[in-house]
């Protein structure tokens, strides 16, 4: 089967690409319209495209996860055209190193015995419970990490982890996302806002990030340390999310939107750097390449108590599932 006519067609057949060959090499051009915030897609060689996309539908048809199953409902196309809808601009210019890390994460299987929610530890009087959740094909990712602080009589969402893991031992975080908003009449959750709001405590700078988000980045950090993954790779800014401002229909109401979401989100690290010490940011997006680079160096340690809590307690995790 060539994989490679398939993919065409299916990227081309909606009419937001068209491609042109080049000896042996492919550029997928984007629409027009599309092109302010899409760019060029390069592939450098058919004959390994055609190898690698024989990798990733293999990948997909040996896998156990709900969303990747080649099926009556979804063909071989669907999963092929899908690859183009979660690139960021160094994917573009490397798609079929994209492709091969598209694998790893799919294979991966870290939090593997976290497919049914668990109980990983305390934070005060609160069980921290965590859940990696499968994420539909045409995500950022397979898989999201999931928090929840549980009282007896009441559980709260805490924003989840966008995440994909290398064989490397190498983490990529695309997000962290709050999905669930309680009204002010949840008196519990009221609590834990408070609590949460204590991550603030003595901060003059930086101070407008939301206390939960950084909670749920320290938590899942230390459940990466726990896993002796230590170099993070952060990238706030991926082409498709800047199509999801259809309702902003000026350039310049689009282009706010998406730097003050694409700041928001690296300033977490830069918080949680300034506040801690062992999370270490080597490289801004354009020093190197489009990420963030982050290394787990040494402990992390913070006069936040709160902080402190939600990193340890994550990185007895490795311990916990053991027992």
């Amino acid at each position: 089967m060539d994989y490679v006519e398939i993919f065409l067609k299916e990227v081309c057949k909606n009419r937001e690409f068209t491609y042109v060959g080049i000896d042996n090499s492919l550029v997928l051009l984007p629409r027009e319209d599309l092109s302010f915030y899409m760019p060029k897609i390069f592939i450098e060689d058919r004959n390994e495209f055609e190898k690698v996309l024989s990798e990733y539908v293999a990948t997909i048809m040996n896998s156990s996860l709900e969303y990747y199953t080649i099926d009556g409902l979804h063909s071989v196309g669907d999963y092929l055209f899908y690859l183009v809808k979660s690139l960021s601009n160094e994917d573009c210019l490397d798609f079929i190193g994209y492709i091969r890390r598209a694998i790893d994460f799919i294979k991966d299987e870290t939090f593997s015995d976290l497919k049914q929610m668990k109980l990983i530890g305390k934070v005060g009087i609160y069980d921290l419970l965590a859940k990696r959740s499968e994420e539909f094909y045409g995500s950022e990712t397979p898989f999201t990490m999931r928090f929840y602080l549980r009282s007896p009589h009441f559980r709260f969402a805490m924003p989840l982890v966008r995440y994909g893991i290398i064989e490397d031992k190498v983490a990529y975080l695309y997000c962290v996302q709050r999905k669930k908003m309680y009204g002010e009449k949840v008196q519990e959750a009221k609590k834990i806002n408070k609590l949460l709001n204590s991550v603030n405590r003595g901060i003059k700078e930086n101070r407008n990030i939301t206390p939960s988000m950084l909670c749920s980045l320290a938590a899942f950090l230390g459940m990466l340390k726990s896993e002796g993954i230590e170099k993070v790779l952060a990238d706030g800014f991926l082409p498709r999310r800047y199509g999801y401002f259809n309702e902003i229909w000026d350039e310049e109401g689009r282009n706010r939107v998406l730097a003050n979401s694409v700041d928001k989100y690296f300033r977490l690290y830069q918080r949680l750097a300034e506040q801690s010490t062992g999370v270490d940011i080597k490289a801004y997006p354009l020093d190197v390449d489009s990420y963030m680079h982050v290394v787990l160096s040494d402990e992390l340690k913070s006069e936040n108590e709160l902080l402190n809590q939600f990193y340890s307690t994550s990185k007895s995790y490795s311990m916990s599932k053991k027992q």
